[in-house]
């Protein structure tokens, strides 16, 4: 990843956290590797395991926490707060102006 993928994948975190943030109850934290999950979850979608904490300021200070990662390193050390919609590539304009 470039310097601007970077940069734009950083964005999209701290968008995914401000969601996140503003609706704790509708999350969960896996206990095993702090990955956010939907409550209605089972399971960890990332490492498997079973135990989630559905407290609102765990799932607020884990989100705040992801925003400041660029990307995910690995479970438990930053925590995963999902995969964009699109793939993040820079537009045409982007990528001649290199902005």
């Amino acid at each position: 990843m470039n310097s601007f993928h970077l940069k734009r994948h950083l964005e999209f975190r701290r968008a995914q956290s401000q969601r996140i943030c503003a609706e704790p109850g509708r999350y969960k934290v896996c206990t095993q590797c702090l990955s956010l999950a939907f409550k209605a979850a089972s399971t960890c979608p990332i490492c498997g395991a079973w135990g989630f904490s559905e407290n609102s300021l765990v799932v607020e200070v884990v989100a705040q926490q992801a925003a400041t990662f660029v990307f995910p390193v690995t479970a438990g050390v930053a925590p995963r707060i999902g995969q964009p919609k699109e793939p993040i590539h820079p537009a045409v304009k982007e990528k001649r102006d290199g902005n």
